[in-house]
């Protein structure tokens, strides 16, 4: 037994050095904890052990059972060490991440601040409309308040912000890389929601009226609100919002099938017969962003970026510094997350969808499915001796791609079958 001791007192300060050394941790309190432990069985060892007390027999029996545990944890390292040894290097990367220009970023600000100051009484459905029953219900009691001089301005102006700008999230450098900060901004877009809701019930009120020609007017601002909002570079969010929004305006003219001036109507048609285009765009551009969002992340978990009580969730939670967060930021680094591989896995999934989805749609559905069984085997089995927990993180937090395509596929068809109708009802029936 003296001699087990001897040899966990040399392991403990061994686990010790390797803190210090792997996760370039700071003495903070788990390292203090680790050193008093050493401390307790150089004593116990070569001092107290000598003693025949009670009180030094219990140490005994507590230290002895920590020794197994300082042991297992020793025996740990040197195997990760030994599996994920050397790091893996650096690779180039395949996206080629450009910063915006200053126009589109000083426009991404001012939308912020537009959606963050939106009046919300100018930006709410009367109480309890209920948007699926009531939809395009331009009688509904309260509606009317919406159409005030002071709320149609103000979303007027948000309108035509929309339909005249490109607006993009700003890269931030970070360890010599582009990536996009886990604390960016996101614009508050259920005021798009609301307004394309208002905005098209209002227009829904106008062809009931005869107004015709000013509906026609309107329905093609949204279109082109629709144009910019595709052409933006603001991340998935974005296009998954604005697909919705798409949805509004197709579902509108689906049941009221209103007539245009042939001017509106040719300049709408020529419109919409880019969106499809802009959709496949909208989606590659928003899976390279959502790569520069992870690679940011990545970057901060090997300590490029925040520090350790910032990327960790115990940080995150209020316990900045704390012990626990100290504790957990050591699961952060290499040898638990290699942040080349990780990078390089998020990086291959990435690429691969951007791939996939610009592919005819049966085409595409077999490389998906191909694609999907090896993101649902590493769900199944996530536990690996190499890179062991970036590949857990991969399988819970890897999405399912299945319904990006499937939702932009439904969108693209609806829109062509609009614009084919645009185009025959009120181009090819008046040449």
């Amino acid at each position: 037994m003296k001699k087990y001791m001897k040899c966990s007192v040399v392991v403990l300060f061994l686990v010790f050095i390797l803190d210090i050394i792997l996760f370039k941790q700071a003495f903070d309190a788990f390292s203090c904890l680790v050193l008093l432990l050493s401390a307790a069985y150089f004593m116990y060892v070569f001092g107290i052990q000598q003693l025949d007390s009670p009180v030094f027999r219990g140490l005994g029996f507590l230290l002895v059972p920590l020794s197994i545990l300082t042991n297992l944890i020793f025996l740990l390292l040197v195997v990760l060490i030994v599996a994920n040894y050397p790091p893996e290097k650096p690779f180039k990367s395949r996206f080629d991440l450009q910063q915006p220009s200053v126009k589109e970023i000083k426009a991404q600000q001012e939308l912020l601040s537009l959606l963050k100051e939106a009046d919300s009484a100018c930006f709410t459905l009367p109480k309890d409309m209920d948007w699926q029953k009531n939809k395009f219900d331009f009688s509904y009691p309260g509606f009317d308040q919406l159409l005030e001089d002071g709320c149609q301005s103000e979303r007027q102006t948000l309108i035509d912000f929309i339909a005249n700008r490109v607006t993009a999230i700003p890269y931030t450098e970070m360890g010599g890389e582009l990536v996009i900060p886990m604390d960016y901004h996101i614009p508050n877009y259920a005021v798009l929601f609301k307004l394309f809701q208002i905005e098209s019930t209002y227009i829904a009120g106008m062809l009931a009226d005869g107004q015709n020609k000013m509906a026609g007017q309107r329905y093609l601002k949204l279109w082109q609100g629709v144009s910019q909002r595709l052409s933006s570079k603001e991340g998935l969010v974005n296009t998954m919002v604005t697909i919705r929004l798409i949805s509004y305006l197709t579902e509108l003219y689906s049941e009221k099938e209103f007539d245009l001036a042939p001017k509106t109507a040719s300049t709408l048609v020529d419109l919409m017969a880019d969106i499809p285009n802009l959709l496949d765009n909208s989606v590659a551009d928003s899976f390279t962003r959502e790569y520069a969002l992870s690679k940011g992340y990545i970057l901060q978990l090997s300590g490029a970026g925040a520090s350790d009580s910032e990327t960790t969730l115990l940080g995150y939670f209020g316990d900045q510094g704390g012990f626990l967060t100290n504790f957990e930021a050591r699961f952060s680094k290499w040898p638990f997350i290699d942040p080349v591989v990780q990078l390089k896995f998020v990086e291959d999934l990435q690429w691969d969808f951007i791939e996939i989805q610009r592919l005819p749609f049966t085409e595409g559905k077999k490389r998906l499915e191909v694609l999907n069984q090896g993101i649902q085997d590493m769900a199944q089995n996530p536990y690996s001796l190499v890179n062991p927990v970036g590949r857990i993180l991969s399988a819970i937090a890897t999405p399912v791609f299945d319904n990006y395509i499937e939702t932009k596929e439904k969108t693209k068809s609806e829109v062509i079958s609009l614009t084919n109708l645009l185009q025959e009802v009120h181009l090819d029936m008046g040449e």
